[in-house]
């Protein structure tokens, strides 16, 4: 596991050459939250609800072609362009992302449906360290910790989490030691998610 130069967003001039599918994961069950996070209010955004945060971001970068994964409410899933079928329900963000990389057969950039805060210029960061690194199995944001769902994951990983998901394994963080990560270090500003309520009050 290691960080990318530096300088590396300096001397990129050129798109990203790989082509990657972007994705929200929305199977969490929002046990901390009480209720269903993803509909919830975004204070300063009109009409917008936390999933769509992660959903516009994308779009910002990628178009019309941002897809969610995970069982969740079907308003949820009609923010979306697409619809991933969850191959393996109640395994969490793994499910999600394992389903994610075999209806795409690449690359996917993949998001937490609750995220809050979040910038274009790190979409567009981790995309540039993805094309620096293409032998790495994934390319994971890192702000005072690891941030597991958001990144870049390869299909290399596929089989990995096949086996993982068949053992009963589900906790990315275990699964994922021993893959070959680039991390994009940034401000814990610059990332937050949503567990509670009072995450989103502090808006």
């Amino acid at each position: 596991m290691r960080n990318p130069d530096p300088g590396a967003w300096c001397i990129m001039t050129t798109e990203p050459s790989e082509h990657m599918q972007p994705v929200v994961l929305v199977g969490g069950k929002s046990r901390r939250f009480g209720r269903d996070k993803l509909r919830e209010p975004v204070p300063g955004l009109s009409g917008r609800w936390l999933v769509d945060v992660a959903i516009d971001v994308l779009r910002a970068e990628f178009g019309s072609v941002v897809s969610v994964v995970g069982e969740c409410d079907p308003l949820v899933a009609l923010r979306a362009d697409t619809v991933i079928p969850d191959r393996y329900p109640g395994v969490g963000p793994m499910g999600g992302l394992l389903s994610a990389l075999e209806h795409s057969c690449g690359p996917v950039l993949a998001l937490p449906g609750d995220v809050w805060r979040i910038d274009i210029d790190l979409i567009r960061r981790l995309r540039s360290a993805a094309d620096l690194n293409p032998a790495d199995d994934a390319v994971l944001l890192r702000t005072d910790q690891v941030q597991w769902c958001a990144g870049v994951y390869r299909p290399s990983l596929a089989g990995v989490l096949r086996t993982a998901v068949a053992s009963g394994r589900y906790a990315l963080r275990d699964v994922l030691s021993g893959a070959r990560i680039t991390f994009v270090d940034l401000g814990e500003w610059c990332f937050e998610d949503a567990d509670r309520p009072d995450d989103l009050r502090r808006l």
